[in-house]
């Protein structure tokens, strides 16, 4: 199954190869004129190997063709229609059947999309809303997703992910190596190292998602494999055992055992845990730990390790014939409207706009919302049966998530052609065949050779 999917990933990237024209797409320019509905829409075409957050996508696009007289939204889900959706759908970019928005997930090849600057600028399309300026938005949000200067994606909402650890273990520092996480692991060898399954392959995948802009530049397409960073990783998931045995899984007590782990300071690193609202600082430290914790971040994420990951992520083709379209239904995910309930849908995660998430952190200070007695109460956490008051958000508390927020600059990538060549490689080290430094340089080879052709 993963050979398949890989010749199957290699053949995409090589059609992005083979049909992008030169000078990073800077000399495209397409001949395609927007198709129009029976009665006179523009068809804005949207596709999408796949959707998460249906719902959503859904609403949005049905309200928008419901009132807008110009533009008519049709969503291509290529998951649900092909048998090679992935190579089908980068086939369909890169011959001239193209989508005007570009729904992205992180099994595309990103990297080369970037490079060939398949992308449009959004701080074009922002720069000139009369109802938007940057200064609106978080800038730590635009950064991440920038390419060269240029806002390559559109963001509306995200949760902060990051590696949790008790301070009175781990130390306050945030944004730490591998060889850090090696050196915590090696001084409390009675810990549990991470909370649930985690085997070195498992663990190899989470780090590297978190790590890969690291290892790979997406402006020059040359990566970093043998610099010595990536051997370490490598090190630290070695610590991990090669499968988890079926006893763990027939365990009915697991939830229970592993709260126990984590207030009582028996596992070290904890991973996982999607921070979505102000209040869960307090959720984390008062309820969870117990005690103050730090928020030690991914190995290699870079800023603060915490790494930013989007409920939703689109794009505009830089060569669609509507752009203006595009813009027109992608807009909506950044007007007040749309920030402002962000938050109090079914997937509660931050707003990108500055005022709307001010809203969500005043929120925090008057404690859980709840519909039933129609009034704010204090949050409670259920500990082994026995409720404890978390207390209300202080403007202290506030600052520290804006804090963590504002310093997170790792955004999650899973382009499935590098990552199998990490995993077929790195057996050879866990097996004890070849030392890290070896699988090290053979990795960096065969991925710098799959960029070298595909970026």
């Amino acid at each position: 199954m993963c050979k398949r999917l890989w010749a199957v990933i290699t053949a995409a990237a090589l059609c992005l190869t083979v049909s992008s024209c030169g000078k990073g797409g800077e000399d495209r320019v397409s001949d395609v004129t927007a198709a129009t509905t029976a009665d006179g829409k523009k068809i804005i075409k949207m596709y999408a190997w796949r959707i998460i957050n249906y719902k959503q996508l859904y609403d949005c696009i049905n309200d928008f063709n419901k009132t807008n007289t110009d533009y008519r939204v049709e969503l291509t889900e290529y998951i649900n229609k092909y048998d090679d959706p992935l190579i089908r759908l980068n086939t369909d970019i890169t011959s001239g059947n193209l989508p005007d928005i570009l729904v992205v997930d992180h099994a595309m090849p990103i990297g080369s999309y970037l490079k060939k600057g398949l992308f449009a600028d959004l701080y074009e399309f922002i720069d000139s809303d009369p109802d938007m300026e940057r200064g609106d938005f978080l800038e730590s949000i635009f950064k991440a997703y920038e390419n060269n200067g240029k806002l390559c994606e559109l963001i509306p909402q995200f949760s902060i992910e990051t590696i949790i650890g008790k301070t009175s273990l781990v130390g306050d520092k945030q944004g730490r190596l591998a060889d850090d996480f090696v050196k915590l692991a090696e001084a409390y060898p009675d810990k549990k190292m991470m909370n649930g399954y985690t085997t070195k392959s498992s663990a190899l995948d989470m780090l590297i998602r978190y790590s890969y802009w690291s290892f790979i530049d997406k402006s020059s397409g040359k990566c970093s494999f043998d610099s010595g960073e990536f051997a370490a990783l490598l090190k630290f998931c070695d610590r991990f055992p090669f499968e988890i045995s079926e006893d763990y899984f027939e365990n009915e007590y697991l939830y229970y055992d592993e709260s126990c782990e984590l207030l009582n300071g028996d596992i070290l690193f904890y991973s996982g845990y999607y921070i979505v609202n102000f209040t869960d600082l307090r959720r984390i430290e008062n309820g969870m730990f117990g005690e103050p914790v730090t928020f030690i971040g991914y190995p290699g994420a870079g800023g603060n390790g915490s790494v930013i990951k989007p409920g939703a992520e689109y794009a505009i083709l830089d060569n669609s014939p509507n752009k203006g379209g595009a813009w027109a239904f992608l807009r909506n995910f950044y007007t007040e409207e749309y920030q402002d309930n962000i938050n109090d849908s079914a997937v509660s995660e931050f707003p990108v706009r500055l005022s709307s998430l001010e809203i969500l952190a005043e929120n925090a200070k008057k404690g859980r919302y709840s519909a039933l007695e129609k009034e704010y109460e204090e949050p409670t956490w259920n500990q082994f049966g026995k409720e404890i008051k978390l207390g209300l958000n202080t403007d202290e508390d506030n600052q520290r998530a804006y804090d963590l927020i504002n310093s997170a600059v790792g955004t999650m990538e899973n382009d499935y052609y590098v990552y199998g060549i990490i995993t077929d490689e790195s057996t050879e080290y866990f097996s004890g065949q070849k030392p890290a430094e070896e699988v090290a340089k053979i990795i960096q080879n065969r991925v710098q050779n799959y960029l070298d052709e595909n970026m």
